[in-house]
Formats: C-alpha cells, sequence, structure tokens
C-alpha cells in the first residue's frame, strides 16, 4: 500500500494546518448562511483530510450520532481532548474556506487516520457507489481487523508481521447470534478453529473493517468460544464422540483423521450390537473419517475389555466376508489400463468398494467408497489381484467425491 503523505501543509496567519489536524471552523462562509444557522451551531470541530494546491479538504464532525454506523466515524473524546464524544460524518467532505479557520485542536493519530481512510473508502464503494477508479486517492494500509477478500473467501486479520497475514475465516450471516460481529451493518460470524496465513504480496481485497472496540469485542468472543469448544478430553481410540449431533466410536487414528463406526441406539437386522460403558450401541463398523480439527465432544470412554471386543468383532465380521466371497469364486478383473482415478473396484474377499483416486506408474492409491475413510496404497501388476472392477465415479457423485478429498491427505 502507498501510506498517504502525512507532511503535505499550507500558511494560513502564521498558522501550520496538517493533513489529520483537527481543527475548529465557522460553519459558515457568508453572512447568508451565518443568519441560517442556530447559535451553538456557527462553530465546531473538522478534520482536515486532504490538501491539495492549496486547497484544504476537511470532514465536517459533530456531537450528534448518525443512526446508521456507516455514515459516521467516531472521534475519542478523551485522547483528542474534546468536549464531548465527536463524529465526523462521512458523507460531509468540504473545501475549506481560509476564512473559516479559527484554531487547531489536536491531531489525529496515525492509526485512527488508517482507519479513518477505510472508513470513507468503505462509505463511498458501498453507499455512493462510486468507482474504484475515483477512490485511488484514498489510500490506506491494511492492518489488524480488516477483512479481506482472498480466493474468493472472507478472512480477518487478527495479527500480522513482515511477510504474512494471520486470519480467522469468516462468513457473511443472515441473522445473528451470541458470537457474531456487526461491522457496518454487515453480520459477520467467525470460525476461531483454524488460523490461516496469507502472504502480503498475494493478491486480496479490502471489504471491511473494525474499529478498535469492535476487535476487542471480537478478541472477546474468540475467548469464550474456544472455551466453550475446548477439547479438554483426549481424542483416541475407545472414545465416543458427539459429532455434527450423530454419535461415533473411535476405532483409529491416521494423521489428523479419526477413523470412526456411527453408532445408533436403535436395532435392524444390518447392524451389530457392541457394548461400551455396559449399554448397547448398534453399529455396522464401517470406518468413517472425520478431521480431527471440527468440534467434536467426548460423551464416553469404552474399556479395554470392551475395545478389544469390538477389535475382535471386526475381525470375524471381515473374516465372514472372506469366506462367503470365496465360494462365489468370482474372478478378478486382470486388465490394468483400466485402474484409473475415479474407478469403482471391490475387494472380492469381502465385497467392499473402493475408488481410485490417484495412480502413479505401478501404484494406485484407493480409499473406500462412498466413506472415504483409509488411505490403502496397493500395486500392481501383482500375482495376487484381488480388485474387481464395478464402473466409475461420474456426474454430480464426482463433483461431490473432489469436495471430500479436498480435506484427505493422500
Amino acid at each position: 500500500m502507498i501510506i498517504v503523505n502525512l507532511f503535505k501543509k499550507i500558511f494560513h496567519k502564521e498558522k501550520d494546518i496538517h493533513v489529520k489536524d483537527i481543527i475548529w471552523i465557522k460553519r459558515y462562509k457568508n453572512e447568508l448562511e451565518l443568519e441560517q444557522l442556530e447559535t451553538g451551531h456557527r462553530e465546531g470541530p473538522c478534520i482536515v483530510f486532504k490538501i491539495k494546491r492549496n486547497k484544504i479538504y476537511v470532514l465536517i464532525c459533530g456531537s450528534h450520532m448518525p443512526k446508521n454506523e456507516i455514515f459516521k466515524y467516531k472521534l475519542d473524546k478523551d485522547i483528542y481532548s474534546l468536549d464531548k464524544t465527536t463524529y465526523a460524518y462521512l458523507g460531509k467532505l468540504e473545501l475549506l474556506n481560509k476564512s473559516q479557520y479559527i484554531k487547531t485542536i489536536a491531531k489525529l493519530n496515525d492509526q485512527d487516520f488508517n482507519t479513518l481512510n477505510k472508513a470513507l473508502y468503505y462509505y463511498y464503494i458501498n453507499i455512493k457507489k462510486i468507482e474504484k477508479l475515483k477512490l485511488k486517492k484514498i489510500k490506506f494500509n491494511i492492518t489488524i481487523g480488516d477483512i479481506i477478500n482472498y480466493n474468493n473467501t472472507l478472512y480477518y486479520i487478527f495479527e500480522l508481521d513482515d511477510k504474512k497475514y494471520y486470519c480467522y475465516k469468516v462468513f457473511i450471516s443472515k441473522t445473528d447470534n451470541r458470537y457474531s460481529i456487526i461491522l457496518n451493518d454487515i453480520i459477520y460470524n467467525f470460525n476461531y478453529i483454524k488460523v490461516f496465513e496469507i502472504d502480503k504480496n498475494a493478491k486480496i481485497k479490502f471489504i471491511n473493517y473494525a474499529n478498535s472496540n469492535k476487535q476487542k469485542l471480537i478478541l472477546i468472543h474468540k475467548d469464550n468460544k474456544l472455551k466453550e469448544l475446548s477439547r479438554i478430553d483426549i481424542l483416541e481410540r475407545g472414545k465416543i464422540i458427539r459429532y455434527k449431533r450423530l454419535y461415533y466410536y473411535i476405532y483409529n487414528e491416521y494423521k489428523n483423521n479419526l477413523i470412526v463406526f456411527r453408532l445408533y441406539n436403535n436395532y435392524n437386522n444390518k447392524l451389530e450390537c457392541v457394548t461400551i460403558n455396559d449399554k448397547k450401541y448398534y453399529s455396522n463398523l464401517k470406518e468413517i473419517i472425520i478431521y480431527r480439527n471440527d468440534y467434536i465432544k467426548v460423551v464416553g470412554t469404552a474399556s479395554v475389555e470392551e475395545m478389544d471386543n469390538i477389535r475382535d468383532l471386526k475381525k470375524v465380521l471381515k473374516e465372514e466376508k472372506k469366506e462367503d466371497f470365496e465360494k462365489r469364486k468370482i474372478k478378478p478383473q486382470i486388465d490394468f489400463k483400466y485402474y484409473v482415478p475415479f474407478t469403482i473396484i471391490n475387494d472380492i474377499y469381502t465385497l467392499e468398494k473402493y475408488v481410485i483416486v490417484k495412480r502413479e506408474k505401478n501404484r494406485i492409491t484407493i480409499l473406500p467408497y462412498p466413506e472415504l475413510d483409509k488411505i490403502i496404497l496397493y500395486e500392481i501388476p501383482n500375482s495376487d489381484i484381488k480388485y474387481n472392477i464395478q464402473g466409475k465415479v461420474t456426474g454430480l457423485d464426482k463433483e461431490n467425491l473432489l469436495i471430500k478429498l479436498k480435506n484427505i491427505e493422500y
């Protein structure tokens, strides 16, 4: 970003007027304007926003608070020695007549002036609908508290250094909740679970900003939300978890993923009965993958004996499937040219389906389909071929598969 030149100045009645100055002025330029103003409104503060070719452009200020926060920028009366809380009216950028100047009150600090530029830019883009080309002279730095667009996704910057922005992902919402943040009448929800790093040289777009008070509120919300989502319990084999209102048993772990079985409270003839914490659950024992960083609540823990029983039951079921298939004497597909990504294959012994997601020379990477819960590497050609081709993943199923694969390391 190009930093605004803060040292432009003109001289008036032996007084230096600088960009960023908060000055006291007459609010009239002639006697006719004076007659139209009520007593008490004839003088007031303004901010020197720009000086060019001996012309002074100011933002008119006042103590009246506009109902819509988009139309104002608040000045702290204690910081700037003002008699009362004062607002810069973003729609009142005016040319100052030199005869209106009375005195200089204070000087806007760099941080507030940078935020004021963002507020003015946001106002003209979103309210006045002025083309960006005409706003090139409103310059500001991207800082902590800004919401940016990067690769069509919104992020909130909570920290930065010389090379990177550190961000939380944010989403625009139609309704608010106790953790929502409203910025310029837009409701945002924050995902505090994962921190994203964005290179400062990346192509980003300024979207919105949070003032200092809103930044403090975001920090409070983040602390409260993370406390609420705190994983005091360890996620490991044998835990019963609740995830997206459903219950699962953690059977194993793989990198950042949990391999789980879905647990049901009601029985049907396709489910096996398992006992955990002396309570009966029902499951098909099909492995499902859950990303560890998602919000997961632990609700119970199986004993060592119960974990062993579940492991043994899964082994028995696997052997039964193999025996059943051997009786059918189904021969595998041995034409390797068909072993390509998005091909559905099945294990000739267990009948379990898989999808090929990658092929590198004579090695394929496959995942159970449609659960995608465990990564398997398989060398081809192989004398012990054990897979049969079932078909291809196409259309909407293929699109959904691609979305799921983005969250899996393979």
